[in-house]
């Protein structure tokens, strides 16, 4: 009986692992080919980040760390067509930036937030700076600089570097920004506490999202930061009593 409870939970632990996996590599993708935004190639939102952030605040927890750069990994080896078994340290380096990102925002949320972020206003600022904004800001610049040594931004200038860094961390920060209040936020005793509701809230925040990337990408590439008031009122939707 042991062994079956043993056996079922080691099941359903690989399977979750297995779930996000695929998660972050569709969400990554979908990311790269629909919403990268001219002339940098930039993602307008960066959705894996928020992805992985939960994935570590919640079950698997720090077990994620491995799937998460694995995740990544794949995205680079199908991106850029490299056998997966191949060995590309610069590669490796930047799948460990885009994995330390996600980290640092857990370790800031269980640290810093003292309460739930999505309730109390003071919380939520932290939430917004701390856990998004500044983990996105202090990784950003080290994956273009990691991109550009390794000879793949040739001739890249300081003024260049700095406009594709603040993407970056605009687009990561967003993607940690969007997410995470939808899955977080306490949908029961929010406004949106009904199923009916729930399931418009989801509905209309995939398509408003869709909307900002779509502007963002074939209108101006500004129109990324209208994903800001939409997270606040998804926020204040979800979590207002």
């Amino acid at each position: 009986m042991t062994l079956s409870r043993w056996t079922f939970s080691a099941l359903h632990l690989f399977a979750s692992h297995v779930a996000f996996f695929a998660l972050l590599v569709a969400s990554a993708l979908a990311a790269i080919h629909f919403i990268a935004v001219p002339p940098t190639n930039v993602t307008a939102v960066w959705l894996p980040a928020g992805i992985a952030l939960i994935m570590l605040l919640k079950k698997p927890g720090w077990w994620s760390l491995l799937t998460i750069w694995l995740a990544n990994w794949a995205v680079v080896s199908l991106v850029n067509h490299y056998q997966f078994l191949s060995f590309r340290p610069y590669s490796y380096l930047l799948c460990a930036v885009n994995t330390f990102g996600p980290a640092l925002s857990c370790i800031i949320w269980k640290r810093w937030l003292d309460a739930d972020p999505f309730r109390d206003g003071a919380q939520f600022l932290k939430f917004a700076f701390g856990v998004a904004f500044l983990p996105a800001a202090l990784t950003a610049w080290a994956i273009i600089a990691i991109i550009h040594v390794a000879g793949y931004l040739p001739g890249l200038t300081w003024q260049e570097f700095g406009i594709r860094s603040a993407i970056i961390t605009i687009s990561d920060a967003l993607g940690v920004f969007l997410v995470t209040p939808l899955v977080l936020a306490p949908w029961k005793t929010g406004l949106a506490r009904l199923p009916a509701r729930q399931i418009l809230a989801h509905l209309a925040n995939l398509a408003l999202i869709a909307v900002v990337c779509w502007l963002s990408r074939h209108v101006l590439a500004a129109a990324l930061y209208l994903s800001i008031p939409l997270a606040l009122l998804a926020a204040v939707y979800l979590g207002a009593r």
